[in-house]
C-alpha cells in the first residue's frame, strides 16, 4: 500500500509559506523511524511526480513524500540545487529552501496527516 502526500501551493497563496510557516508541528520533526530515500530533482519534475495530487492547476509543488509498507520506508523528492527564489509583484521574495521541503517532507514520514494540520 503506498501512501502519498504532498507539499503543495496554490500560487495566490504562496507568500504565506514565507518565514518557514509550512514546518510541521514539533512531535513530526526529526528523523522517521523507517528508512529514507531523498531525491532532489528540478522542479519542473516534480509537478509530473506529484501531479495525481494536484487539487487546481494553480497548484505548484515544491516535493512530495511516498511511505511505502513492504518494505517500509520513506520516499522523499525534493528540488535539486537549481531551484530559485519566487519573486512576487510587490518585491517580495518567497523563500522557499530544499532544507525547509525536506524537513516538511519528513514530517509527511513521521505520520504528520496531509491537510497539515497542526495538532
Amino acid at each position: 500500500m503506498k501512501i502519498a502526500l504532498a507539499l503543495s501551493l496554490s500560487l495566490l497563496a504562496a507568500p504565506a509559506l514565507a518565514g518557514g510557516a509550512f514546518a510541521p508541528p514539533a512531535k513530526y520533526q526529526g528523523k522517521p523511524d523507517m528508512p529514507v530515500h531523498i531525491i532532489a530533482e528540478p522542479v519542473h519534475k516534480l509537478q509530473q511526480r506529484c501531479k495525481p495530487w494536484r487539487k487546481s492547476f494553480l497548484q505548484v509543488f515544491f516535493g512530495c513524500s511516498f511511505v511505502y509498507n513492504n518494505p517500509r520506508r520513506c520516499v522523499v523528492f525534493i528540488p535539486d540545487k537549481s531551484f530559485p527564489n519566487w519573486a512576487w509583484p510587490e518585491g517580495g521574495t518567497l523563500v522557499v529552501r530544499p532544507g525547509d521541503v525536506l524537513k516538511h517532507e519528513l514530517g509527511h514520514c513521521k505520520g504528520w496527516p496531509s491537510d497539515h494540520s497542526r495538532k
